[in-house]
């Protein structure tokens, strides 16, 4: 018999190619323009990610096929719901929360700034060690979320009282 995570990569691997697939038709049937003059045009994301989706899928595909079995499934004592660890609940649970923190603070503290400490947030419940790194890390991320979307994009994003 099949290994259970195995069974669940192989079905998350097609899964996300066939959602690819929809994502980039759906693209397609809106004639969506991919560059509008010389800047990305409203189709451009819905193209790009189609192809990253369907990229990560097939990686996702092609290792529960060449692989060996995962270290999740040498641990049996400690798994929800059949196929979920506790510390992959644990891990998204962390994200989502960070993410909807980070969505919440953006009014009071700036988007950019709330996105950095929500990076940084994100990296230390993850099990990054030390605090230097997490907060080099949560800097460097407002630096690159303001110089692509700022900067380049010259999206206008929502400030807090520090003016960023």
């Amino acid at each position: 018999m099949l290994p259970i995570m195995r069974m669940a990569n192989r079905v998350l691997g097609i899964c996300s190619i066939l959602l690819s697939i929809v994502i980039f038709c759906l693209g397609k049937s809106m004639k969506l323009a991919f560059f509008s003059g010389y800047t990305p045009g409203p189709g451009f994301l819905p193209y790009v990610v189609s192809c990253g989706i369907a990229i990560f899928g097939a990686i996702i595909l092609a290792g529960s096929f060449l692989g060996k079995a995962d270290a999740g499934e040498e641990k049996s004592g400690d798994v929800v719901l059949g196929i979920f660890q506790r510390e992959e609940i644990r891990n998204f649970v962390s994200v989502i929360g960070t993410s909807i923190l980070v969505v919440a603070t953006a009014p009071y503290l700036g988007l950019l700034t709330s996105m950095g400490i929500g990076v940084a947030a994100i990296a230390k419940l993850l099990g990054t060690p030390g605090w230097k790194g997490i907060i080099l890390l949560g800097i460097g991320s407002t630096i690159v979320f303001y110089l692509i979307f700022s900067v380049f994009l010259s999206v206008p994003l929502p400030k807090g009282p520090l003016g960023f």
